[in-house]
């Protein structure tokens, strides 16, 4: 399972077949389509590594009210930073990050991302550990290790 909270505090979870639900209401109530894994953005930007299958990996999704829409690029883990934009994570490790300009590639490999409510970027590294990404420098910096 996967999850993720938006602005409001209300959490969006995948379950282990791809169901997505989402809590409001004092209930969790189920959303279209499947997907991988979920990530809120801190404007309410909500995305999706979708359940199906390209070349490269799994199809991202964006969420707009009623329907996800298929949105370029592709990937395993996600996370959507405070200007609503995603980074992804691919099954072998690469980042990207979507820009006004399309898709950048970042140095360095990961195995899950996730964004700060202040904007940090943090990524963890299997046996490697925990980094935290320098716009300034463009780089990951290692802030510990766990295990």
């Amino acid at each position: 399972m996967r999850i993720s909270v938006d602005p409001e505090g209300n959490p969006w979870i995948v379950q282990d077949q791809g169901q997505v639900l989402y809590f409001k209401d004092d209930s969790f109530k189920p959303m279209p389509g499947r997907a991988r894994d979920i990530a809120v953005g801190a404007d309410g930007s909500v995305y999706a590594v979708g359940w199906n299958k390209y070349k490269r990996g799994f199809g991202l999704w964006k969420y707009f009210g009623e329907v996800w829409n298929r949105q370029s690029g592709y990937g395993h883990r996600i996370a959507v930073d405070n200007n609503g934009q995603p980074w992804v994570v691919t099954k072998i490790g690469r980042v990207f990050r979507k820009t006004p300009a399309g898709w950048k590639l970042i140095k360095g490999k990961l195995n899950d991302i996730a964004v700060g409510p202040e904007g940090s970027i943090v990524g963890v590294r299997e046996n490697k550990g925990v980094y935290k990404y320098s716009e300034k420098g463009e780089k990951w910096y290692k802030i510990g290790k766990y295990g």
